[in-house]
């Protein structure tokens, strides 16, 4: 398929068994060489399907960070990398993942807490039993940046500080 041009968002293609393609974000159409439209996929919107999004972190050691949330928040190794002298890791638990990285020692992590005291969080972390998994934490030796509370955003959870100074909130909407 061979993109021939763009106008307005919508976009168009030509390959050997339609004319043109016409691409845009409602519907699209083949119009084939006789003339005749045809709609072959009808409302692209609804077939976008976000799953989930990672945060990317830089840290300053790699070990030191992928060792705290495996050890302390019960994540996982999904990635790490390359294998001689790893610079780059994801970590994940149940749904959410995030990634890490280690780029050079005067490339330092700037958790946004250091940026605005009212930004403070670099990843909210969507919890339904925020309370079931303070404790968890607790028990596992987690120091808390904040305990479990009811914010004044109306949201139920905690927040821990990682081994970089990055806030995570772990959480829910107070319903």
């Amino acid at each position: 398929m061979i993109r021939l041009n763009h106008r307005k968002g919508t976009r168009f293609y030509h390959d050997e068994i339609c004319d043109i393609f016409v691409m845009n974000l409602s519907n699209v159409y083949a119009h084939k060489i006789d003339g005749k439209r045809t709609i072959l996929k009808s409302n692209i919107k609804s077939m976008i399907n976000l799953t989930y999004v990672s945060p990317f972190f830089i840290v300053a050691n790699l070990k030191a960070s992928v060792s705290f949330y495996v050890d302390k928040l019960g994540f996982n190794i999904l990635y790490i990398g390359p294998t001689e002298n790893p610079y780059w890791a994801i970590v994940g638990r149940d749904h959410i993942s995030i990634m890490l990285k280690e780029i050079a020692p005067d490339i330092k992590p700037i958790p946004n807490h250091t940026r605005h005291e009212w930004a403070r969080w670099d990843a909210y972390i969507s919890n339904a039993e925020p309370d079931i998994l303070f404790e968890e934490y607790r028990s596992n030796g987690v120091v808390f940046f904040k305990a479990i509370h009811d914010n004044s955003d109306n949201l139920r959870g905690f927040e821990i500080e990682d081994v970089n100074g990055y806030i995570l909130f772990f959480g829910r909407p107070n319903l």
